[in-house]
């Protein structure tokens, strides 16, 4: 299955990809002030806290000195400069993902599509539209009018190759507005740590549930 050339958008260079993966922890880390839930605490928590003390108290260990903790802040800025290497690394293009960024160099966004099962019949094609990430130039409410924007494209190709559709919405409103571009959109539970999943059937299962005149 072949991912669909969006208009508006390019392949992400190795500095660009590392550029926004360095958003992505910064807006990992803001999240923490932003209301965020239960699960997103959990996380934080792990990340920011527990994780860099860990690795100060292994590193104390290792070294036989109780003073070593003047190596927190070489363990914090490495731990981040890893965290922003995992980030971009979501973003590396393989046979079964695709990133795009827009054309203004603001935003990111991959696609991924399903490995079919072993020793069995391939499942039907899946496209997954996930890990949208913006930098502090992209305006306000810049992914939702990129979706909206590439909206057309996404739903020609998913429907050409007969695939289904999953993506995640952080908050409620922002699912409304997704089944707004999208009236085809399903609630299809809520997504960890916060957000609302939604699916959108493919063209040939929607064919098959409408209804026929007879």
């Amino acid at each position: 299955m072949r991912f669909p050339e969006l208009t508006g958008t390019r392949a992400p260079r190795l500095r660009d990809r590392a550029r926004m993966g360095a958003w992505g922890v910064a807006w990992l880390f803001a999240a923490v002030f932003r209301k965020p839930s239960l699960g997103g605490l959990v996380i934080a928590v792990i990340l920011w806290l527990l994780v860099p003390a860990a690795l100060v108290v292994e590193a104390a260990w290792l070294l036989q000195h109780p003073g070593a903790w003047w190596l927190a802040p070489a363990v914090a800025i490495g731990w981040v400069l890893l965290m922003a290497g995992v980030v971009a690394g979501a973003y590396t293009p393989t046979r079964r993902q695709r990133s795009y960024l827009t054309d203004d160099g603001t935003t990111i966004f991959r696609i991924r599509q399903n490995r079919p099962k072993r020793g069995g019949e391939s499942t039907a094609p899946t496209f997954t539209v996930d890990n949208f990430c913006r930098s502090m130039r992209a305006p306000k409410g810049g992914a939702l009018k990129l979706i909206e924007s590439l909206h057309p494209q996404i739903e020609a190709a998913v429907d050409q190759a007969d695939a289904d559709v999953h993506i995640t919405a952080a908050h409620p409103p922002l699912a409304a507005e997704y089944k707004r571009i999208d009236p085809l959109l399903e609630d299809a539970g809520k997504a960890f740590p916060r957000g609302t999943k939604l699916y959108r059937p493919r063209k040939s299962q929607r064919d098959s549930d409408a209804p026929t005149l007879t």
